[in-house]
């Protein structure tokens, strides 16, 4: 799931937004803005945190800072953004909503690698066991 769901949903989402775009003025544009948005700061961020040596928290310490600001403020806040995000983006007009669903393709795409080489790590170290049984 892991490795499958965000190329399907950048696909889906991305296919829509691009079906759009080509009906609207400036849609393709609107779209470029909002890949750039997004893809751009995630990438960047997946490479600072490769480079720091904390893309892959080891540490239980660690792991556990980290499941607690998910749970106390990532979900919290992306709950709120995406409820303001929706109303805000009911009015608004197609260009910035075609620029709204770029940018959602573009986060996956820029935090995409740091996912994907995660679970692959994960899988090798945690479950050497299950990968020899199943191939």
């Amino acid at each position: 799931m892991a490795i499958v769901f965000p190329p399907v949903v950048i696909a889906i989402v991305g296919a829509n937004a691009a079906l759009w775009a080509d009906s609207v003025a400036h849609g393709w544009t609107a779209l470029a803005i909002g890949l750039l948005l997004g893809a751009v700061p995630a990438l960047v961020a997946t490479v600072v945190y490769a480079r720091r040596g904390k893309l892959f928290l080891t540490d239980e310490a660690a792991i556990e800072r980290n499941r607690s600001a998910i749970s106390n403020l990532s979900i919290p806040l992306g709950w709120a953004l995406c409820i303001v995000g929706f109303v805000a983006l009911r009015w608004a007009p197609d260009a910035l909503k075609i620029a709204a669903l770029g940018l959602v393709c573009g986060v996956l795409l820029g935090f995409y690698p740091g996912l994907l080489a995660n679970f692959l790590r994960l899988r090798r170290e945690r479950f050497p066991s299950e990968i020899a049984r199943h191939g």
